[in-house]
C-alpha cells in the first residue's frame, strides 16, 4: 500500500504510534509529506507546544509550503501572543494572496498589539480596497472601514481618521455592535488632536461613554480624562483619572498619564511622586537600569559618591541636568554623571569637576565601578527632589557663554559682519503623524530669513539637515549651513547655538542648548505641555520665550506671530512712541 494512504488512514484511525513508523519511512523519499502529517499528528493530539516546534521546522525546512498551512501557523503564533512571528508569516500569505482577508486580520491584530501603527494602517486600507473591488457586502466593508479609521488614529492621521468617522456614522445604525469603545476612544484621540474638543465633549455625553453600564474599555477609559484636560475641566479630569487608577490599580500607563496631567495644571509635588511609575511601565522609553547601591533620596552627600544617570532622549538629559546644582550644592566627595555617548563632550565642559562617561552599561551589578557608589539616581528624579526641597524648579542654573573671540574664530566673516545673528531650527528628527502638529517646514526658515533685513545673519541649528533642506537655505548669503553632522555631534550644534543672538527652535534639543549658553529663544509648544508645569512661563530657563498654541494650530498663523515677536526682540519694524 502506498505509504502516503497508509499514513492518511492511521491518522484518520488515531494510531499514532504505527503512524510515527510510516512517518519515519517517509522522511527520505517525502520529507515534505512527513512534516506536513506530523503538523496534522500534533494538531489533533492538541498539543501546542509540540505543534508550535513542528511548525517553526516546517517553515524553517521548506519554502515552497501551501498558505493554508502557513496562515495556520500565522493564527497559531498569533493566539500564543507571539505577535512578531505571526506577523512574519502573515505577511509572506498576503503577499501572495491580496484578497486573503484571514491574513490580512492576523497582520492587523499582530501590528496593533506591536504598536506598528504604519503596519496597520497600511494592510486596514488594503482590506478596505480589496473588499470594495469584490464587492463584499455591507458588514465587511463596515468591519474593515472600522479598522481603517482604527489604523489611522493610531499614526496620528486625525482629519482622515474623523472623514472615516463620518463616513461611517449612517452604517452605525444597521451594525450598532461595531460602534464599540474602541472606536469612541480613536474619534476622541483624534477630535483631541485636532483641536475640536467641544465635539469630543458632545460625543462624551451623547452616547453616555461615562455611564456605568457602557461597555468600556481600558483604552476608551485612559483617553476620557485627556479630553477633561484639553477642555479645562481640570476637576472631572483629575476625577477621571482617580477612578482609573482605581480600576487599574497595578497598570503603569494610567499613574503615568495622570502623573502628567497634574505636572501640566502645576501640581508637582504630587505629579513628580506618580512620575517615578515609569519604571514600572513597559513602554517607557529608557532602560531600567540595575544598582547594588541605593537610590538616593536628598540627604547630605558630603564624604559620599553618587551617580546621576541620564534617561529618555538626548533633549530630556539635558533638561534634567540643568538641576544638577542642586547635587552638587549638597557637597558630594565624588560626582559621577552617565549620558548618552553623544552628550559627553558637552556635559564635560557644562560640569568640569563631574565624572561624565556614557551610559551602556545596564546591568552594573558586581561591577567595582558601581558598587562602590554610595548613591545612584536618574536624572529625571532630581525634579521631584527639587520639588520637594523648593516647591518649584529652582535652583541656580549654570550656564555657558561663548567669548566674542571664540565667535570670531569660528565664523565666517562675513557673518560676523553683521548686526545680530539668528539661529533656526524648525523639526524634530522623530517625526511622527501625532507630533507632526509641533513642528514646521523648512520653508517657514526660509520666510523667517526672508521677512528680516540683510543685516541679519542666520545659522541653521537643525539636526540631520536632508540635502532638499541645505540646497534651498544655501540659496541665502546671510545663512549658514553648517557641514557637521548635528545629529552625532551635539557638541558642535551647542557651540554654533552658542554663537547666536536669538534662536528660533521647534521644542527640541536645541532649547536646551540655548538655555545652557543663555542664548534667548523663541520657541513654540501646545498651551498644556507638561514640561510648562502649568506656569506661563518656562520654567527650566530664564531665557526661553513661548508661544502657546492650540492643538493643530494653523501653521501660517503661528509663524506670523513668530516673526512678530522675533522683530520686536530684534528691534526692528518697532512702533514709534508718541
Amino acid at each position: 500500500m502506498d505509504l502516503v494512504k497508509r499514513a492518511n488512514q492511521l491518522l484518520a484511525a488515531k494510531k499514532f504510534g504505527e503512524l510515527d513508523l510510516v512517518i519515519d519511512k517517509l522522511r527520505t523519499k517525502e520529507p515534505q509529506i512527513a512534516e506536513e502529517l506530523c503538523l496534522q499528528k500534533w494538531a489533533i493530539l492538541g498539543d501546542v507546544k509540540e505543534l508550535e516546534k513542528c511548525f517553526d521546522q516546517y517553515l524553517d525546512r521548506f519554502d515552497s509550503v501551501p498558505n493554508s498551512n502557513r496562515l495556520t501557523a500565522a493564527s497559531l503564533k498569533h493566539d500564543l501572543e507571539k505577535y512578531e512571528e505571526a506577523l512574519t508569516i502573515a505577511e509572506r500569505v498576503f503577499e501572495t494572496e491580496a484578497s486573503n482577508f484571514s491574513a490580512a486580520e492576523i497582520i492587523f491584530s499582530c501590528a496593533v498589539n506591536l504598536q506598528r501603527a504604519k503596519t496597520a494602517l497600511r494592510i486596514a486600507s488594503a482590506m478596505v480596497s480589496e473588499a470594495e473591488r469584490l464587492n463584499q457586502p455591507e458588514a465587511v466593508l463596515v468591519d474593515y472601514k472600522v479598522k481603517q479609521l482604527m489604523g489611522t488614529a493610531l499614526v496620528g492621521l486625525y482629519p482622515e481618521t474623523l472623514g472615516i468617522w463620518d463616513e461611517l456614522l449612517p452604517h452605525f445604525e444597521n451594525y450598532p455592535e461595531k460602534l464599540t469603545a474602541n472606536v469612541f476612544a480613536c474619534v476622541l484621540r483624534s477630535l483631541d488632536g485636532v483641536g475640536n474638543v467641544r465635539e469630543a465633549l458632545r460625543i462624551i455625553e451623547e452616547y453616555g461613554l461615562e455611564a456605568d453600564d457602557f461597555p468600556t474599555t481600558h483604552e476608551l477609559e485612559m483617553v476620557i480624562p485627556q479630553i477633561f484636560m484639553s477642555a479645562g475641566q481640570e476637576g472631572r479630569a483629575l476625577n477621571a483619572y482617580h477612578e482609573v487608577l482605581e480600576k487599574y490599580p497595578d497598570r503603569a500607563e494610567p499613574r503615568w498619564n495622570y502623573s502628567l496631567g497634574l505636572l501640566s495644571i502645576g501640581r508637582l509635588r504630587e505629579g513628580f511622586e506618580h512620575f517615578e511609575i515609569r519604571w514600572q511601565w513597559g513602554d517607557f522609553p529608557s532602560r531600567k537600569r540595575l544598582f547594588s547601591s541605593p537610590r538616593w533620596e536628598g540627604e547630605s552627600l558630603e564624604g559620599k559618591s553618587i551617580l546621576v544617570w541620564g534617561e529618555q532622549g538626548v533633549g530630556d538629559q539635558l533638561l534634567f541636568l540643568s538641576l544638577l546644582p542642586f547635587v552638587m550644592d549638597k557637597s558630594p566627595a565624588n560626582l559621577t554623571v552617565e549620558v548618552s555617548y553623544k552628550l559627553i563632550k558637552l556635559v564635560k565642559a557644562w560640569y568640569p569637576e563631574a565624572t561624565v562617561r556614557g551610559d551602556d552599561v545596564v546591568d552594573t551589578v558586581g561591577q567595582s565601578a558601581y558598587d562602590q557608589l554610595d548613591y545612584q539616581i536618574p536624572s529625571g528624579s532630581l525634579m521631584r527632589l527639587v520639588v520637594n526641597s523648593t516647591g518649584k524648579i529652582d535652583v541656580n542654573k549654570r550656564l555657558m557663554r561663548l567669548k566674542q573671540e571664540a565667535k570670531e574664530a569660528f565664523l565666517p566673516d562675513h557673518l560676523l559682519e553683521k548686526r545680530v545673528i539668528v539661529g533656526l531650527s524648525w523639526r524634530s528628527t522623530l517625526i511622527t503623524e501625532t507630533r507632526e502638529f509641533n513642528y514646521m517646514s523648512v520653508l517657514a526658515a526660509e520666510e523667517i530669513v526672508t521677512s528680516l533685513p540683510d543685516d541679519v545673519g542666520f545659522i541653521c541649528l537643525q539636526y540631520a539637515m536632508t540635502d532638499d533642506e541645505k540646497e534651498l537655505m544655501r540659496k541665502y548669503d546671510n545663512v549658514l549651513v553648517p557641514e557637521a553632522d548635528f545629529f552625532e555631534d551635539v557638541y558642535s550644534n551647542a557651540y554654533h547655538t552658542g554663537c547666536c543672538d536669538v534662536a528660533v527652535t521647534a521644542g527640541t534639543i536645541v532649547v536646551q542648548l540655548a538655555g545652557i549658553f543663555g542664548v534667548p529663544v523663541l520657541t513654540w509648544l501646545p498651551k498644556r505641555d507638561w514640561v510648562l508645569l502649568g506656569e506661563e512661563h518656562y520654567p527650566w530657563f530664564d531665557n526661553i520665550l513661548v508661544v502657546r498654541g492650540d492643538a493643530n494650530w494653523d501653521k501660517e498663523s503661528m509663524l506670523a506671530e513668530l516673526i512678530r515677536k522675533l522683530k520686536i526682540m530684534l528691534r526692528i519694524d518697532q512702533p514709534a512712541l508718541h
